[in-house]
Parts: structure tokens; sequence; C-alpha cells
């Protein structure tokens, strides 16, 4: 089996742009896997898109459900040893994949339980790599950089070690989706973390504001309700890392303030958030039957 059979792609759209879908055409070309449409419509024809499988949901079910159909499909048909996520704005060449797994296979041997593995992530605006505020990278000389959660745009992991933690959680809907399962994998004795050898072009956000010497993400107001709500939910989960909780808490609650008066839009996104204050009470039990069912 050569390195291009043992990867599978998995590729998740929502009204994808004409480059995305030019991008697809021109990946899928070279790579098996699955594109799993969230649009209310079709943007292929057929169910295949070269060697990728195409299912259209025809309605937004969140990232995290049109993962784990797609992950169901590759793992029930495809049978890959490596599954790569991509977002539908990401960017690489084609050897990309090749690279990923050549990393992978390197640091595993120094670090057995790696579960996921991450590029290093380039803001495709201003061309310079996502670094962490909230703590310091710890190397390996052969440039892995243990994380505590990785996105998973670009990101390969191992099928057997998928398998082993479970799939994403689908009533999390989008936001921190690919954080829990990063502590989910950590809690089962797993490691992640990004290599430094690969980079991938990604925007993380809709925009950036300045304020003072900060620069800050800023999202589409409905954002806003998953990212609080989702919070408040996996603030509750014991095996989220309590470092993030202060943190990301602490933020949250600054934006609370400040939101409504420096930031474009910043009221309806204040009324998202707290819409996902009160929601998080509401829908507290699916989310924790559906973790459970993983632990």
């Amino acid at each position: 089996m050569n390195d291009v059979d043992m990867i599978a792609l998995i590729i998740v759209l929502f009204n994808p742009s004409q480059e995305d879908i030019d991008y697809i055409y021109d990946i899928s070309a070279e790579y098996s896997g699955v594109v799993v449409d969230n649009s209310a419509t079709r943007n292929f024809e057929g169910d295949q898109i070269g060697k990728m499988h195409y299912i259209p949901l025809m309605e937004n079910t969140g990232i995290a459900h049109a993962q784990n159909v797609a992950i169901q499909f590759v793992q029930n048909t495809i049978h890959p040893k490596y599954i790569l996520f991509f977002d539908q704005d990401s960017r690489c060449d084609k050897e990309f994949p090749l690279r990923m797994i050549a990393e992978y296979e390197i640091i595993k041997k120094d670090v057995p339980s790696l579960a996921m593995l991450g590029p290093t992530i380039v803001n495709n605006e201003t061309g310079e790599a996502y670094k962490s505020c909230l703590h310091s990278d710890s190397r390996m000389a052969n440039g892995f950089v243990t994380r505590r959660e990785i996105i998973s745009s670009g990101s390969l992991v191992g099928a057997d070690s998928l398998k082993t933690v479970g799939s994403m959680l689908s009533s999390m809907f989008i936001d921190f989706v690919d954080f829990e399962w990063c502590w989910r994998a950590r809690n089962k004795g797993f490691v992640c973390g990004v290599t430094e050898n690969v980079s991938i072009s990604h925007k993380v956000g809709v925009k950036d504001k300045t304020i003072g010497k900060y620069s800050l993400m800023v999202w589409k107001p409905f954002r806003y309700y998953y990212q609080y709500r989702n919070y408040i939910w996996l603030s509750l989960t014991c095996y989220t890392p309590w470092q993030w909780r202060v943190a990301t808490g602490v933020k949250f609650l600054l934006r609370l303030i400040y939101f409504p008066l420096f930031i474009s839009d910043g009221l309806n996104c204040w009324k998202q958030m707290l819409k996902g204050i009160r929601s998080s009470i509401s829908g507290y039990a699916q989310f924790r039957k559906e973790m459970r069912s993983y632990a």
C-alpha cells in the first residue's frame, strides 16, 4: 500500500465559494475521502468528485455531525490508516497530505501515544503563524510541539486512535469541537501536537480587530452563541483543562463588556453571547449524554 492509499481526506462544506469548489476538484483528483456538504443546496452533481465521495446533507447540521458522517463512511468503506481533516477555506499543495503522513510516522517513533498531528497554521492574510497567548510551547528536536489542543483544519489523526477516542460531539455543532476531542484523547493517555516542518494557510475568525497592542479575532455574530454555550458545557466537563476554563472565562467576561462599545456589530454579538448562556441549560443533558458515551 502506497502512502496515497493510506489516507482519506474529510472536507466539510457550507456555502462554499467558487474558489473552494475549484480547490476540491483539484485535490480530489489525487486523494480519496469524503466531502460532506452542510449547504441547503447541492454544490456538486452526482455522488462522486474525482476520487472522493460526495454527501449533501441539504441543511446545516454543524461541523461535528458532518465530520462524524464522513468518519463513519471512510471507516466502513475506505479503511484508511490515517484521516486528514480540512476546512473548505484551507489551502495547501497536493504534497501536503503525504508530508503530514511522513511527519506523523517520524514523530510516532518518539511519541508512541501520538493521536492527532496538526500543521503550523499560518494566517492567510498576514503570513504569520498563529501562536497561543496562554502557554509556552514544548518542542522536540524533530520539530514536534506538544499542544493541549489543536484546530482540526489540516490535522492528521491515526484511524486506530480515532476509534479509541471516539468521534466528535455533534451536540456542540461548532466551536471548540476539535479542542474537546484533543482533551478527551489526552484524558485517555494520548498526545496531540503540531509539527513545525509543515504549514497550511488558514484564517481563524472573520477579521482581526486591534485594541491597543492586542490583535483580537472577530467572528460573525452567530458564532458567539455556540462559543458561550459550549464554553459553559465544557467548563462542567472533568477533562477540560483548568487553565483553559479560567483564561477563556476571563476573556469571555471581558467580551461582554467591550464588544458593544468597540466592535463593529458588537451589539448583535453581545446578544448572541447572552442567548448562548441561556441555551446552555436546556441543551446540557444531551451534551452530557453524548460526552459520556465516549468516556
